[in-house]
């Protein structure tokens, strides 16, 4: 085969694979492509796969059938109290007329800046018509639908369906930023204050509360306290009675040490100890009234045997060494006396001056 065949030949090859290139095209099954013929649309191709147009004279023009974001940049609005505001909406749409789309827009970039346009305009209407607290509350998606509904009608046209409308953010500038925090602030503090005011009443009505329950509970301690006392005085007196009355020889010396029983008025006392002296265990002591026990004592000239009885709310002297001088007046020197010696005489007093004339030292 010649050299010029050959040539030929390959020359034929190429061309059938240039042709073959140009008039098939694919579609993938994200696109939706549009069959275009010297600009004019021809056809509209969906269905994915290998599909065949005429090479060199027509052309296609894909477009992505998923969903789509326009995200324009956020703008300064006023609300409709006066205050600025910085908005930051974006849309989300789908392409479902392709042929429409291209003989408005032709392609996705033209589409951006068209749309962006219609959305800011759109979000500016609502929120010129909101206060803040509306933006910032539940209303807020009741307002992003509005917006959603006025936006698909008027960009209709384009051949898309406006999936969805967000606000993405909403804040104040720096100057209103700080104002509203001011605000707030004040407004938290004034709570803080009346809910402090309201723990401190709570609290003092609370102490007042425990501190009269305490007063009720001590006073109510106290009287049983003197209810048992006198219950327990009451049970001491009757078995002190009835054990007096069993033996009676024995109630002068008991009630003495008791510190019991009726007697002159009291006498000052000087105590001494005495070195050398014996015991003294018992001494008469004058007693001019009847005796306390229910039957008669040993006396001896109205004198009851037995050791003296401390006055009242005293304590009984002590049976030890001591030397014992009991006087009327201002305090004299101590005089001894023997605890032999009879201290009564028949009913009086006078014998307890004659010991101490006889004992006097």
């Amino acid at each position: 085969m010649s050299r010029t065949k050959l040539l030929i030949i390959g020359g034929i090859i190429v061309l059938l694979g240039i042709t073959l290139n140009s008039a098939l095209f694919t579609v993938r099954e994200t696109e939706q492509v549009l069959v275009l013929q010297f600009g004019e649309f021809k056809e509209s191709v969906r269905d994915p796969g290998l599909h065949v147009k005429l090479p060199f004279i027509q052309n296609i023009q894909s477009y992505d059938k998923r969903v789509l974001s326009v995200d324009p940049d956020a703008e300064e609005m006023l609300l409709k109290d006066q205050k600025r505001i910085f908005v930051d909406a974006f849309a989300r749409y789908r392409i479902t007329d392709p042929r429409r789309f291209f003989q408005t827009v032709r392609n996705e970039f033209t589409f951006d800046n068209r749309f962006g346009n219609i959305l800011t305009s759109t979000v500016k209407e609502f929120v010129a018509q909101r206060n803040l607290e509306d933006l910032l509350s539940e209303q807020r998606n009741d307002i992003m639908e509005s917006i959603r509904d006025s936006v698909a009608r008027e960009s209709a046209g384009f051949g898309i369906e406006v999936v969805d409308i967000r606000i993405g953010r909403s804040e104040l500038p720096e100057a209103v930023s700080q104002n509203v925090y001011d605000r707030m602030r004040t407004e938290r503090e004034r709570q803080a204050a009346q809910l402090r005011a309201e723990g401190e009443e709570n609290a003092r009505r609370i102490r007042a509360e425990a501190d009269r329950q305490q007063v009720e509970i001590v006073a109510e301690a106290q009287r049983e306290a003197q209810t048992l006392r006198g219950e327990g005085d009451a049970t001491r007196n009757a078995i002190l009675g009835e054990s007096y009355g069993k033996d009676p020889a024995h109630c002068g010396q008991a009630g003495s040490l008791l510190g019991e029983g009726p007697r002159t008025a009291p006498l000052p006392t000087q105590v001494q100890k005495i070195e050398g002296a014996k015991p003294l265990l018992a001494f008469p002591r004058c007693n001019p009234r009847p005796s306390p026990c229910l039957g008669a004592g040993p006396q001896q000239g109205g004198c009851l045997q037995g050791p003296p009885s401390a006055p009242p709310g005293a304590a009984p002297p002590r049976v030890s060494l001591f030397k014992v001088e009991t006087r009327r007046g201002p305090p004299r020197a101590a005089r001894r006396f023997s605890p032999d010696a009879a201290l009564c005489s028949h009913g009086t007093c006078s014998g307890r001056r004659a010991v101490r004339r006889k004992f006097r030292t």
